[in-house]
């Protein structure tokens, strides 16, 4: 069995579950209103410069994304920022597994339990295009990449996860 990236998939090309995933963005969307504002806010860091790596209070390591993490990072019952964050995860694992978008997801995980702490994904250089349609963040250079959509469930937040996989992640974007 092969694992495809976008478990809703399927075989013949079509998105599966998708098009429902669509609809309820549009939803959200629409909920708006006519008029909204959007902010985002990025940090640069100039990867030929050493850093000191932040290092978490629980021992970290950092590996790709599995399909049982999804599970694992967005248990039912979740709080409604978890549920949003899950259904943007699936899209973009859909999007990534069709070519539409050149990104990888990884996943910080507690050494000691195995158990996922921190989502995040690297888009890759050579990102602009999409990024250019989008309209929603600046165009990115062909030696730039981009870290972004990280999640930390609740278990897991102020223990500096997030710090940890931003430089190890960054380090795999060299």
């Amino acid at each position: 069995m092969t694992f495809k990236p976008y478990p809703h998939a399927r075989g013949d090309g079509s998105l599966g579950d998708g098009l429902a995933m669509l609809r309820a963005r549009v939803a959200r969307r629409i909920a708006l209103g006519p008029y909204s504002r959007r902010v985002s806010i990025g940090f640069g860091r100039n990867l030929s410069v050493a850093i000191e790596p932040p290092v978490a209070k629980i021992p970290v390591r950092l590996r790709d994304f599995r399909p049982d993490d999804l599970a694992a990072l967005f248990p039912s019952g979740g709080d409604e920022a978890a549920k949003r964050e899950r259904d943007d995860v699936e899209w973009r694992l859909r999007a990534a597994a069709h070519g539409v978008l050149p990104s990888r997801c990884y996943v910080l995980e507690e050494v000691r339990s195995g158990r996922p702490c921190h989502v995040q994904w690297l888009t890759d250089p050579g990102y602009g295009d999409a990024v250019r349609r989008s309209g929603a963040l600046p165009v990115l250079a062909a030696d730039e990449a981009m870290l972004e959509n990280a999640f930390t469930p609740k278990g897991f937040r102020g223990l500096g996860a997030m710090a940890a996989a931003v430089y190890l992640i960054a380090e795999r974007a060299r």
